[in-house]
């Protein structure tokens, strides 16, 4: 009788994280994403502990010519550096309903963080990682 009324002992908890798992969610928004679409992915589970620095995003689509053609087997595009942070306008994280995170310009936003933080032979560096962008030709 005495252990179950121990008040003067701190209660033990076990915090401990037993597992790590990769989810992949697709969003909301049709097959066909236009430019002026936007692309909503939402996490509906409250059961999980979300290790948002660890996040990423894939995208998969066609790079077409300013025509409207493709690209042939022996041509091919080039990306200005972080040039997939430019084809969005803005980027919010949101959790629960509540804006968390707001990011307007990803792609002007990055460059000058990058600029500002990294060295000229960090940011060498990273412009050769650039160029290994591989497009998906359809």
């Amino acid at each position: 009788m005495n252990n179950i009324l121990s008040i003067n002992t701190r209660p033990s908890f076990d915090e401990t994280i037993t597992r790590r798992e990769i989810h992949s969610y697709a969003p909301y928004s049709s097959i066909t994403v236009d430019s002026a679409d936007n692309i909503v992915i939402s996490i509906n589970q409250e059961d999980i502990y979300l290790l948002l620095s660890e996040s990423s995003i894939y995208l998969e689509g066609a790079i077409l010519k300013a025509d409207g053609t493709a690209f042939t087997a022996g041509e091919s595009p080039e990306f200005i550096n972080n040039g997939i942070c430019f084809l969005f306008e803005e980027i919010r994280l949101e959790m629960n309903g509540f804006e968390v995170e707001t990011c307007k310009n990803p792609g002007i936003t990055s460059c000058m963080k990058g600029y500002v933080s990294y060295s000229e032979n960090e940011i060498k560096k990273l412009n050769i990682r650039t160029t290994l962008f591989v497009a998906v030709y359809r």
